[in-house]
């Protein structure tokens, strides 16, 4: 996963502090762009299923899912 999102320019790894053998990971511009476009969409879904299911159907489908993480 990390090799993808290098190779679409959305994060970068850097030598850690302290550590030579260690990387951190920093999200780049295009990241940061794209993490923006992902939450927008997500509020976007959010809502559509709020409108089709209801507000209390949608709550108790999140805690049916909260019983299997």
């Amino acid at each position: 996963m990390l090799h993808e999102l290098e190779r679409r320019k959305w994060i970068e790894r850097r030598a850690a502090a302290g550590d030579g053998r260690s990387h951190a990971l920093f999200l780049t511009a295009a990241g940061d762009k794209a993490l923006a476009r992902i939450k927008a969409l997500t509020a976007r879904h959010e809502a559509q299923m709020v409108e089709l299911i209801g507000p209390k159907r949608r709550m108790l489908l999140l805690e049916l899912l909260r019983e299997f993480g």
